[in-house]
Parts: C-alpha cells; structure tokens; sequence
C-alpha cells in the first residue's frame, strides 16, 4: 500500500514538472524576437528610477500605476541587466510560479486531479502566456494575489476548518500582508480581492451570529484579525497613495476621455492588431 501510494506521488511529481517545463518553454522561446514596446520600455524606465524619482516622475508625467512591480523590476535589473531578454524573463519565471500556485491552491480547495488541469490550462492559457512574455505587472500580480488567496484561505483558516496554531499563524499572518500589499501596490484593481475576502469574513461573522453560533465569539475575533490585516495593508500603501493621489486621479480623468466603445467595437480593431503583430 505504501509503495502504490508512494508511485502515485511519483506521478504526480513528474506530470506537474512536465507542465512547468512545458510553461516555461512557451513563455521564453524567442523572448527577445520583438524590441520593447511603449508600455514595457515604460516600465523599465521606471524601473531605473530610485524611490524618491519614482515619485517624482509618477507625479510629473501623471503616470497611474503603483510602484511595487516598478522596484522589483528594478532590483531585478541589478542582478540581470535591462535587455529586452532580461526584463521579460523576470515576468518568464513569474508565469511558471504562477502555474506552481495554480497547482498548490488546486489542491487546496479540490483534488490533485483538478490541480492538475487547472496548472495545465494556467501553462497553455493564451492570455497567461502573452503576458508572461512582456516586461508588465500583470503575472507579478497575479504570483501575489494567488499568495495572499491561499495565505488568508488555507494558511489562516478563513476558507477551511483549519486552525493554525499560534506561531503558524504569526507567519501566515505576515504572508497575507505582506502579498496581500505586494498585489494591490501592483495592480489597484487587487484591491477587489481585499473587498471579496472582506465580504468573506463579514457574511460568516453576520450568519454566526444571526444563527447564535457557538463558533461565534471565534468567527468575531476572526474579523478583528482581518481587519487589523487590511489597515496594515492600508499603512504601507498609504505613503505613496498620499504622494500621487492627485497627479493620478489627473491621469485617469486623462486617460478617460471620449465615449466608451462598445464590447464589439473595441473588440474587433484589437483582434485584427493581434493577428496582424503575429503575422510580422
């Protein structure tokens, strides 16, 4: 029986390996085939700024992205340079951990099975690929809001009947703030998420409650806790949101301008640019 169980683990192991070999072959084949372009040359001059500048060039040019891809873009740069190779291997290697915790969450909340197809669609997924293969924030977001789903989930217990124990809970803590903040500081539109897992731990707080729970007095104590997490998250935002507040509310009213294109209008000159950029 241990042996079976054992060559099933096996099996498992390889399949996975075999799909993150797979993920990584399709994101850096011919990473370099095409120079960067104005958003990824955007963020490596960014990249190039030290905090103080980055401020500084975020407020004059009304710039509306946070800074958290920019610096570790940056820090990455240090250790491997800033060609067109390098730049867009640091989002490479951000694809393939992606696929890992496609896997990892997976497993969590279904089967190995499930896992499995879910890493296997995540590794073939088009729109992962394309993006693993630009020097943008978006496969860092996604590395970090996948963390922070399994951090506050699994590690915590908001998503399972899982306890941690004190110390685990310290450091699932400190996991969930810190990718949690890593996320938002990427993509202001993670701050979705934080509203999801806050709807989350209200609505079983309220049902708790409501029904006069036994667990109720543990469910309440668990939204102090997440709650405390979330102004964490807040605080170590909050400087750079004070600094480019109204130089970015002054780039998104810029960049909003004219009437909203309809789903097929926008969708149709967008499919036909695609197609013509793999053609060349």
């Amino acid at each position: 029986m241990g042996m079976k169980l054992n060559r099933n683990s096996i099996r498992w192991t390889v399949t996975l390996v075999i799909i993150l070999l797979v993920a990584f072959a399709l994101r850096v084949i011919q990473l370099d085939r095409r120079p960067l372009w104005w958003d990824e040359g955007n963020s490596v001059y960014f990249a190039h700024q030290g905090l103080s500048a980055l401020v500084n060039e975020t407020r004059t040019t009304n710039d509306t992205d946070p800074p958290v891809y920019r610096l570790a873009l940056g820090g990455w740069g240090i250790l491997a340079g800033s060609s067109p190779f390098a730049v867009r291997f640091f989002s490479a290697l951000l694809g393939v951990v992606a696929v890992a915790l496609t896997w990892v969450v997976g497993c969590w909340l279904t089967s190995r099975r499930t896992a499995l197809l879910a890493a296997f669609l995540v590794a073939l997924s088009p729109m992962q690929v394309y993006y693993s293969r630009e020097a943008k924030g978006y496969v860092w977001a996604t590395v970090w809001g996948l963390l922070s789903v399994y951090a506050w989930g699994q590690g915590l217990g908001y998503f399972s009947a899982r306890s941690p124990s004190r110390s685990e809970s310290l450091c699932w803590w400190a996991v969930y703030v810190l990718s949690t903040a890593a996320a938002v500081g990427t993509h202001y539109y993670l701050g979705l998420l934080v509203l999801w897992q806050g709807f989350w731990v209200t609505g079983g707080a309220g049902f708790s409650l409501i029904r006069g729970s036994p667990a109720r007095r543990q469910a309440l104590v668990r939204l102090g806790q997440w709650i405390l997490a979330t102004v964490l998250v807040a605080l170590l935002l909050a400087p750079w949101a004070w600094a480019v507040f109204g130089t970015t509310v002054r780039g998104v009213r810029g960049l909003s301008r004219g009437n909203a294109l309809l789903p097929w209008t926008y969708l149709s000159p967008v499919s036909y640019t695609h197609l013509r950029a793999h053609e060349t």
